[in-house]
């Protein structure tokens, strides 16, 4: 790196006892073949990072508009209780209040509720009896779907990866 930077090193210490690191360069002739920074393509980078993230916050708060519009007439649960789940809810301005249900797998022995929600186990499902199921998981969303018709063959699903591309 220091190389690349201009400099040679003279001196570095030995610090496997120590917090710190000393180090002596002197300046030599810049490296032109690596340079230390693509400064034109980090921003090209950060800048496509920040249109990327408020694509996704327009995304996640028009999903919990959707999905506060399809609660306030229909029973409507939610499956997975995790990161996806609270986006939905902190970005999105999900009105828990409005949602039947909230269900997860694993989440249930770790604590009892989120975002003014008690966390159902999945046997608690026919219980619920809901409309429909939004399943907030992009990784297990088959996985989930096959273990929901099992209980409940007419529920409608739909998956966080379908609405958020569609938005």
């Amino acid at each position: 790196f220091f190389e690349n930077a201009g400099f040679e090193i003279i001196y570095s210490s030995d610090n496997s006892e120590r917090e710190n690191i000393s180090i002596i360069g002197k300046k030599t002739k810049l490296n032109p073949s690596r340079p230390v920074s693509d400064l034109t393509n980090n921003k090209r980078l950060v800048s496509k990072y920040e249109k990327t993230m408020h694509l996704n916050k327009t995304k996640v708060i028009e999903l919990g508009n959707y999905l506060n519009k399809l609660a306030s007439t229909n029973k409507l649960v939610i499956w997975g209780a995790g990161r996806i789940f609270d986006n939905i809810v902190k970005i999105g301005g999900l009105d828990t209040s409005k949602v039947y249900g909230l269900i997860d797998k694993y989440l249930p022995e770790f604590i009892s509720e989120t975002n003014g929600l008690t966390i159902h186990k999945p046997i608690d499902l026919s219980a619920l009896n809901p409309d429909f199921i939004f399943i907030c998981s992009r990784e297990y969303y088959s996985e989930i779907k096959k273990e929901i018709l099992k209980v409940n063959k007419k529920v409608k699903l739909i998956g966080f990866s379908q609405k958020f591309n569609e938005a």
